[in-house]
């Protein structure tokens, strides 16, 4: 599967290659700058937990696209409007929680592309005026796997035009299935449905998205098959920056 764009996201997917990515949940672009600069291929403005708004996410694209990253958004909810203000703002990829259906995947694919491929209204937020057939090319739409049945609907929602993959949440999966959430990372059951995510994705040619707990634990689920994997958020790496900082000043 391929994206148009010049970003390290692109040019891993043409390569075959993993790509590695970080949820920013602070609402400061220099943090999101910051994060890009560091090397990250995907940089995911989390809309849904995070503190940034749709009104604050070109701004934050740009910061992200300035040093080769790919802007990525999980956009709050299900909302076609909301994904339609994503696109707008020129990300390369939007991830969409709470998908149940293929009906609802379906629908969320089509906000994100104007037509033949959707029902995208035109009106574009950027100074960089792309011919609608170009912009449909520069977004991949990830609805997520976070439920049961989003599970036992995965086979459809992988099959459904315009959908370019989906993206596990492992958490909220195993809440769902009566995991605690401490544990949802490494359960069996989880697992399995991760699994069984990967194989339908990778049946009908589509990606997969997930998050990991550590760095041993992301290479096990590239090589499970996943193509791209979060290691981690902004939030995380200024406690543990702060932290290790600290280490030599505090008691023994």
């Amino acid at each position: 599967m391929k994206i148009s764009g010049t970003h390290r996201y692109a040019r891993r997917l043409e390569a075959g290659e993993p790509s590695l990515a970080c949820f920013i949940a602070i609402p400061d672009t220099l943090t999101a700058e910051a994060i890009a600069h560091a090397g990250f291929d995907i940089v995911v403005v989390d809309l849904q937990h995070g503190g940034a708004s749709l009104y604050e996410l070109p701004d934050f694209v740009r910061a992200i696209e300035l040093h080769g990253a790919a802007a990525f958004v999980r956009v709050p909810w299900t909302a076609p409007q909301d994904i339609m203000r994503a696109a707008d703002a020129g990300v390369a990829g939007i991830i969409i929680p709470m998908i149940e259906t293929a009906e609802q995947a379906e629908i969320a694919a089509h906000a994100a592309r104007y037509p033949p491929r959707g029902n995208r209204s035109f009106g574009p937020m950027r100074a960089e005026r792309r011919t609608t057939d170009a912009a449909n090319g520069i977004v991949h739409v990830f609805p997520m796997i976070e439920t049961q049945g989003a599970l036992a609907a995965v086979d459809e929602i992988a099959a459904t035009e315009g959908v370019d993959g989906f993206f596990v949440g492992p958490v909220d999966l195993g809440l769902s299935m009566g995991v605690r959430a401490e544990e949802a990372f490494h359960h069996t059951d989880v697992v399995a449905a991760l699994d069984v995510s990967i194989a339908a994705a990778h049946k009908h040619g589509k990606l997969v998205g997930t998050v990991s707990s550590s760095t041993e634990h992301a290479r096990e689920l590239i090589e499970r098959g996943v193509d791209w994997v979060g290691i981690g958020g902004d939030k995380g790496f200024v406690r543990e920056g702060a932290q290790a900082a600290l280490k030599p000043w505090l008691p023994r």
